[in-house]
């Protein structure tokens, strides 16, 4: 796991408010490298069974429509080659 700069580590543990919105702004951004891994673990692992629950259901449907879109693109590519290759 890469190094997480130190003021992320600080920021969860003296205001996670802060610390939830730049989390969420690095992993908007595609800056994985940067979010706080080990803190979002744990606040993964503290929640309720309940809570677990709901999260892996969100993460199914947000992989569905991931796999969804990524295939809807690759057909969309494959048609249009179609398309050029005929005329």
């Amino acid at each position: 796991m890469t190094q997480i700069p130190k003021s992320a580590t600080q920021l969860y543990e003296t205001d996670f408010a802060a610390w939830t919105e730049k989390t969420v702004q690095l992993i908007r951004a595609g800056q994985f490298g940067q979010v706080d891994w080990d803190a979002v673990i744990e606040e993964i692992e503290s929640l309720e069974p309940s809570e677990r629950r709901e999260l892996k259901s969100r993460l199914e449907v947000l992989l569905q429509h991931l796999l969804k879109f990524l295939i809807m693109s690759f057909c969309q590519i494959l048609l249009i080659c179609n398309i050029k290759l005929m005329r």
